[in-house]
């Protein structure tokens, strides 16, 4: 398995730690390249390395198969893609699959409770779990809604070991899609949710960026406890910090704008310090606001 990951910070290490013991276990030969490397880089590991499955984000995956089929080249097939994170768009998702005869499937879960669940063979949406993770459905005021309507994602962990983790809202919306699956299996189906599509940073260039790519400088500030990047043209990003309470903020200002000058020495950067942030109609804050969505408001 060909896994393309950004570098893992706090939890994300212990995750993938479990992961690489797990792969151990199973007997997977299992490669990691950086979603920080350029395409074309990853694009030869691939085709050195000639995977049966390759694991990333789904808008990461997107960008690379986009990429291959423009360019043209030849490349190694994988049997199977496999996505979490964030989304794989539909037009893309055809291309992966009927054009490139790719199966794609996606993963759900979140550093909360992981794995949530799996797509079903028969793309209806995710299997869950629910026998490890407890899922509720609620609307606006916590209420359980009704069968077949759309509600808030409320999960329970009742797998951890330090402490048990009750009705934790994700923020991602959802239904359930009644009645037994065709595809033989008793776990029930969630629809495929919303709200996990992120957004690509671009370079003056033209250059499209992951949006994980401003996770090796804002994740590893102890003092920035949530952020938001807002990019409304190529050359300059906003972003938008809420701060450790009695930080030093001119300090943590220079310090991520020199994180930035280093990692993206052709974009400015501006620091705001916030409250609190922006929030979508579905109640979720995005890390990332690309050029699109940043013209008509996070």
């Amino acid at each position: 398995m060909l896994a393309i990951a950004h570098e893992p910070v706090t939890e994300g290490r212990e995750l993938e730690g479990l992961l690489e013991r797990l792969a151990r276990l199973a007997g997977i030969d299992r490669r990691v390249v950086s979603i920080l490397d350029p395409i074309e880089r990853n694009v030869e590991e691939l085709n050195r390395f000639r995977p049966d499955v390759v694991m990333s984000f789904g808008s990461y995956l997107e960008a690379l198969f986009v990429h291959l089929d423009a360019s043209g080249r030849a490349f190694h097939h994988p049997a199977a893609v496999i996505h979490g994170g964030d989304a794989i768009s539909a037009p893309a998702r055809r291309l992966i699959t009927e054009t490139l005869g790719i199966p794609v499937l996606s993963l759900y879960g979140s550093y909360e409770a992981f794995p949530l669940g799996f797509e079903c063979a028969q793309h209806r949406g995710h299997h869950m779990n629910v026998d490890l993770f407890p899922i509720r459905l609620v609307d606006s005021a916590g209420e359980d809604v009704s069968p077949g309507e759309s509600g808030e994602v409320v999960i329970s962990n009742l797998l951890s070991r330090g402490t048990m983790l009750l009705n934790y809202r994700l923020g991602d919306i959802a239904r359930w899609i009644p009645g037994p699956c065709p595809c033989g299996r008793n776990l029930p189906v969630l629809s495929f949710v919303q709200g996990r599509v992120a957004d690509w940073l671009t370079t003056p260039a033209g250059e499209r960026l992951h949006p994980q790519t401003v996770t090796v400088v804002l994740e590893v500030d102890p003092d920035v406890l949530r952020y938001q990047v807002v990019q409304r043209q190529p050359s300059r990003l906003e972003i938008k910090l809420v701060a450790r309470a009695g930080s030093d903020l001119p300090a943590v200002a220079r310090r991520v704008q020199t994180g930035f000058a280093n990692l993206l020495p052709e974009i400015a950067v501006d620091v705001l310090f916030v409250a609190d942030l922006p929030r979508t109609r579905v109640g979720k804050t995005r890390n990332v606001v690309g050029l699109e969505a940043a013209d008509s408001g996070p």
